[in-house]
């Protein structure tokens, strides 16, 4: 009996969605932004997200991806890879706290801490509307274990439902999910399932905003940008002038251009003159970013010019991540996520990465996609900020440091 399991092939499907939008401000006087005070352990594993986020940055950007443009949502593959922590055991369980620099926190801690800092950001900003909705969708064949299930009810909030995964409605009702939850901006994250897959597990996150900042319509003009290639390109190039939290080295020039009440930022890190990209990236870990943040002081009446861009990426994470640390999890014969089922060998056989972003005039919007999939053994301050040449940037929340996005424009006129 034991061998006619094994030689079925299941596999575990893990989703992450986020979705981000900012729009231009209206009129008045915003709101000062609102401190947030997390619990030792939350504050931690913030830490912990921002260490794993900046690695995996850095081991795309030393594949090569930092020669077009690309983006990652550590938020969302945090969230995903979270959930699915909650079903590993024995020494793939270590080596998700080593990769995802969990260490000394126990499951309990990660669950309460990803909690916590959920709910603080999600009412933050009265100028954001921020939601952020979980799901677990499983074959109504796989016999899935209740503690499992009742983790990711009570700390993510999840929604649980059996489904037949040999049956298309399967398909359209988690993608009709997924677009609700994301108010039509992803409309399809699952084009099939395997009739051998077992679970799916979806974190979708909402977000629309406003720039603190506005840039006027008007004066968005034709302007130039210029590669690392040396190519020169004519894009629209937008304008603005305010306040703004400014920092420099001798590598970079660092502007934030917050939205709404300054909660929520886009930092940007722009090269100076003899230096690229990859040398702000090889700068940049969580240490270096605290630091720079600390260091960064306010000016006034900055003159901005800055590129509308629109793009997409799409990426699997296995080969980063195994080379991360997380390489048990992909092993046929060594990964242990008992904690979902003790009876199949489940290991992860992909991780998906998507993420789309649009930057003009009326804010930013920005989506992340994350899948997870499981089989088993038998299968300048005084002077104008002008970004008019590849950058990094990085949308983050002011007091948690949480990062949702980070990334890198190459060329705004590669889609």
């Amino acid at each position: 009996m034991q061998n006619t399991i094994n030689m079925k092939k299941h596999t575990f499907i893990l989703l992450a969605i986020i979705l981000s939008f900012s729009s231009c401000k209206k009129n008045g006087i915003l709101p000062d932004p609102k401190p947030i005070n997390l619990t030792a352990k939350a504050k931690k594993l913030v830490k912990a997200d921002n260490r794993f986020g900046f690695e995996l940055l850095n081991r795309l950007a030393d594949t090569g991806y930092a020669e077009n443009n690309f983006m990652i949502s550590p938020l969302s593959i945090s969230q995903a890879l979270s959930m699915a922590y909650n079903g590993a055991a024995g020494s793939t369980k270590t080596a998700f706290d080593n990769t995802m620099h969990f260490d000394g926190m126990s499951l309990k801690d990660i669950n309460q801490s990803q909690k916590e800092l959920v709910s603080a950001l999600l009412p933050v900003d009265p100028k954001v509307a921020l939601t952020i909705a979980n799901s677990v969708w499983y074959s109504n064949s796989l016999q899935i274990k209740d503690e499992f299930v009742q983790r990711n009810e009570t700390y993510y909030n999840s929604q649980v439902k059996a489904l037949n995964f040999n049956s298309n409605a399967s398909v359209e009702k988690i993608n009709n999910w997924v677009n609700e939850k994301t108010n039509g901006k992803i409309t399809e994250i699952v084009k099939t399932l395997n009739p051998l897959d077992r679970l799916v597990l979806i974190n979708a996150i909402y977000f629309k905003g406003n720039w603190r900042n506005k840039f006027h319509e008007e004066e968005t003009a034709p302007g130039e940008f210029y590669t690392e290639d040396g190519e020169k390109i004519i894009v629209d190039m937008m304008k603005t002038t305010g306040d703004f939290v400014y920092y420099e080295n001798v590598i970079f020039n660092l502007l934030e251009m917050p939205y709404g009440r300054k909660n929520f930022s886009m930092v940007v890190l722009l090269p100076k003159e003899g230096y690229r990209v990859s040398d702000i990236l090889d700068s940049l870990s969580a240490e270096n970013w605290q630091k720079w943040l600390n260091e960064s002081y306010p000016v006034e009446d900055v003159p901005v010019v800055f590129p509308k861009f629109k793009f997409s990426y799409e990426q699997s994470l296995v080969k980063v991540l195994k080379e991360l640390g997380l390489e048990t999890a992909f092993n046929k014969t060594n990964a242990d996520f008992s904690g979902i089922n003790e009876y199949e060998q489940l290991f992860i056989s992909n991780v998906l990465h998507k993420t789309f972003i649009k930057v003009d005039e009326t804010g930013t919007e920005a989506a992340a996609a994350t899948s997870v999939v499981f089989g088993t053994t038998s299968v300048g301050p005084g002077n104008p900020f002008v970004a008019d040449h590849p950058f990094v940037f990085i949308i983050k929340e002011k007091y948690t440091q949480a990062i949702l996005f980070s990334g890198v424009l190459s060329n705004p006129n590669q889609e």
